[in-house]
C-alpha cells in the first residue's frame, strides 16, 4: 500500500518489494497509450513497461492505479478518470491471457475459422458475454465443493466479510465466484481436489466462449 514520507509533497510507495520515492508535483499524467492494435504489447508491458517513469524506474502498467487512483492519496487530481475505463479493459484482456499456458494458445483460442486473429473489442465482447456464464458456474462449483457451506473450515474464512462489527458469509453469486477463482489460483490443495472431483463426476464447467 502507499505510505507517505514525513513531507507532504515527497511520497514512498512499495510495488513489488520495491520502494520508490518521488515529489507529488512532479508526479507526471497517466500516459496517453492505447493497445487496440497491439494486445501483445498490452501483455508484455503489463508486468514490466517503461511507459510511465518516476524517478527513473518504469512502472509496470498493472500497478498504475495504485498510484492514479484518489482514494489512495497520492494524487489530488481526477487523472484517473481519463484511463480507468480503459485501464479497466486492459485488465481484464490480461486475466484472460493468464488463463492460457502460452500466448499462443491464448490466439488459438480467440481467432477466427481462417486463423485470423479477432480484434481488441471482438475480444472485449466475447470476454463480457462469457463472464455471466463464468460467474453462475464458479459459484455452482464453489457451493458444491464446499457442500453448501461457505463457512466450512477448509474455506480458512475466505467468503466472510465484517459488517457493522458482525462477520458475514457472502451469498452474491459474483462475490463468491471471484473469491472461488482466487482459491482455485492460490490454494493448490483445493485445486488438486476440486480437479480430481470433477475428474470422478465426468463434469464440465458447460461455460464456453462464443467464437
Amino acid at each position: 500500500m502507499p505510505q507517505s514520507t514525513t513531507s507532504t509533497q515527497h511520497i514512498r510507495i512499495s510495488l513489488d518489494g520495491h520502494d520508490i520515492q518521488f515529489d507529488r508535483a512532479h508526479l507526471p499524467d497517466p500516459p496517453a497509450i492505447h493497445f487496440s492494435d497491439d494486445i501483445s504489447a498490452l501483455f508484455r508491458d503489463w508486468h514490466m513497461s517503461q511507459w510511465l517513469r518516476i524517478n527513473g524506474r518504469g512502472i509496470p502498467i498493472k500497478h498504475w492505479d495504485k498510484i492514479y487512483k484518489k482514494r489512495n492519496g497520492l494524487v489530488e487530481t481526477d487523472a484517473w478518470k481519463a484511463i480507468k475505463v480503459e485501464w479497466g479493459n486492459w485488465k481484464f484482456l490480461v486475466a484472460e491471457r493468464e488463463r492460457f499456458p502460452s500466448e499462443e494458445t491464448f490466439w488459438n483460442m480467440y481467432s477466427d475459422e481462417k486463423g485470423e486473429k479477432l480484434s481488441y473489442q471482438q475480444i472485449l465482447d466475447k470476454l463480457q458475454e462469457g463472464r455471466g456464464c463464468t460467474d453462475e458456474v464458479d459459484y455452482n462449483a464453489a457451493m458444491q465443493y464446499f457442500g453448501g457451506d461457505l463457512d466450512r473450515a477448509d474455506a480458512h474464512g475466505a467468503f466472510r466479510y465484517r459488517k457493522s462489527g458482525k462477520w458475514i458469509i457472502s451469498s452474491k453469486k459474483l462475490v463468491v465466484a471471484r473469491t472461488w477463482r482466487k482459491i482455485l489460483a492460490e490454494d493448490a490443495g483445493i485445486r488438486s481436489n476440486w480437479e480430481a472431483m470433477q475428474q470422478v463426476s465426468g463434469s464440465s464447467d458447460g461455460c464456453t466462449t462464443p467464437l
